[in-house]
């Protein structure tokens, strides 16, 4: 967005009231990129386990997401924050 540019601000009623165009569509790309994050380890999680079921891996699915192994502090680095414990 130039210096100029203002961002479009809807003025709808219900939950966008106020939201901006611009912050709006960085949430929905970002809601697309989890669901496909998501739909990859799914095919990883079958590829590498043809005998589960699918409950089987909707429970694998879950608990990778709670777990998030290799990030179990968040993705930052430098000291766990006390902000939310």
């Amino acid at each position: 967005m130039s210096a100029t540019a203002r961002p479009v601000i809807r003025r709808g009623r219900g939950y966008d009231h106020g939201v901006t165009d611009d912050a709006a569509a960085r949430l929905r790309a970002a809601l697309e990129l989890h669901d496909l994050g998501e739909r990859m380890l799914r095919q990883r999680l079958r590829r590498e386990h043809p005998q589960m079921t699918d409950t089987d891996l909707d429970h694998a699915v879950r608990a990778w997401l709670r777990e998030r192994p290799g990030a179990e502090h968040g993705d930052a680095v430098g000291p766990r924050s006390t902000r939310f414990a």
